[in-house]
């Protein structure tokens, strides 16, 4: 090998070593966060670009029906019947069904 060579290698050795003091740690990935498998809410607002709303999807009461559940220390209390809403920008309701209309399809009458 030639005088040459060997001093580039000598070199470019010495600048790979000189890096690992001057440059800067290497940054490492994060650890991966859980994936969340639920969210919970009692409404989804559906917004605009212009964060205008477009739509809502709830859950609300149906008015005047309640039905009796056995609460701690066996007291019976009477919680509203929920329903499933959808409705436009201004409120105006677009879809609804309750727990009544609600049931599995082996249910269904034929």
């Amino acid at each position: 090998m030639s005088k040459t060579v060997l001093v580039a290698l000598f070199l470019g050795f010495l600048g790979g070593l000189a890096t690992g003091f001057i440059a800067a740690p290497v940054a490492l990935a994060q650890s991966q966060t859980a994936v969340t498998r639920e969210v919970r809410a009692q409404s989804f607002i559906l917004v605009d670009p212009s964060d205008r709303m477009v739509g809502m999807f709830a859950a609300e009461p149906v008015p005047n029906r309640f039905r009796r559940i056995a609460g701690p220390s066996q007291t019976v209390q009477q919680v509203p019947e929920m329903r499933i809403v959808v409705r436009d920008a201004y409120r105006r309701e677009l879809w609804s069904i309750d727990t009544e209309a609600a049931r599995p399809a082996s249910q269904i009458p034929k």
